[in-house]
């Protein structure tokens, strides 16, 4: 009886390791498709951050290497191309708005971006999402601000 035990447990350990195998990264990468319905298939995560408490405040930044081919489903009128609006650019422009916590640059090269797509989706009076995919160097930067 004591075998079975052990093999029951041992059987129930493997089965908690097997089936909750998602990395983190695939976690992201499901974030992503769910939140932008867009295909992130061949996308590999170069960074992700997330400060979110307890109560849902915070923000999210992903940084992915995408395929050559990702831009050909980001379409209008969602995507736009570049510039940015000037209210767009006057809020991530903004002190504390998409910027490293500890060092405070901003986290999306703006100014090195020549050829980019982008997205904004505001989500309430102060909550707002924005992606951008900078198409010479094929990486995909998402930010969402949740106050």
């Amino acid at each position: 009886m004591k075998k079975f035990f052990n093999f029951l447990i041992l059987c129930s350990v493997s089965a908690l390791f097997l089936f909750s195998g998602c990395t983190e990264e695939q976690k992201q990468i499901r974030f992503l498709e769910k939140t932008l319905y867009l295909d992130f298939k061949g996308a590999t995560v170069t960074r992700h951050e997330d400060s979110h408490g307890w109560f849902g405040d915070g923000e999210t930044f992903i940084i992915c290497a995408v395929p050559e081919n990702f831009g050909a489903q980001l379409q209008p009128p969602a995507w736009k191309s570049t510039p940015l609006s000037d209210a767009i650019a006057f809020l991530l422009d903004s002190p504390g708005i998409c910027e490293d916590k500890q060092t405070q640059e901003k986290l999306i090269p703006f100014d090195e971006i020549k050829n980019w797509f982008y997205f904004y989706e505001n989500d309430g009076p102060h909550n707002f999402h924005f992606a951008a995919l900078d198409s010479d160097k094929n990486i995909f930067y998402y930010y969402e601000y949740d106050a």
